[in-house]
């Protein structure tokens, strides 16, 4: 075998040459609505509560409970992981508010309680 040799119109660049922008969502105005509102809370409950809403969104036209709030377990779970004291009742609050408008099926407090870790 020889020389590996790039096909006409690939080049290869050194790491340092490579320039990256800052991210944006993929639909401002999705990141700009009442979702990503939320109470004031320390930082991770505010990452949290923005992401529980994006949870939200995706399940927005699919009836199942179950999956939702296994999710949701899942992702509160990661924060946990990091900050033992993180204060969920705003979260567990803005999930309630959020399901009443956007969900099919209902999220009582009782529900997201009953899977904690």
């Amino acid at each position: 075998m020889g020389e590996a040799v790039p096909d006409n119109g690939v080049s290869v660049s050194d790491t340092q040459n490579l320039m990256f922008s800052e991210t944006v969502p993929d639909d401002p105005e999705f990141m700009s609505s009442d979702l990503t509102q939320a109470p004031p809370a320390d930082g991770s409950s505010v990452d949290l509560i923005r992401e529980t809403a994006e949870l939200v969104e995706a399940f927005k036209d699919i009836d199942n409970k179950q999956e939702f709030l296994t999710l949701l377990h899942i992702l509160i779970g990661s924060y946990q992981r990091f900050n033992t004291d993180l204060d969920l009742a705003p979260v567990f609050d803005r999930v309630v508010a959020l399901s009443k408008e956007k969900l099919v099926f209902p999220v009582t407090l009782a529900d997201l309680q009953s899977n904690r870790a």
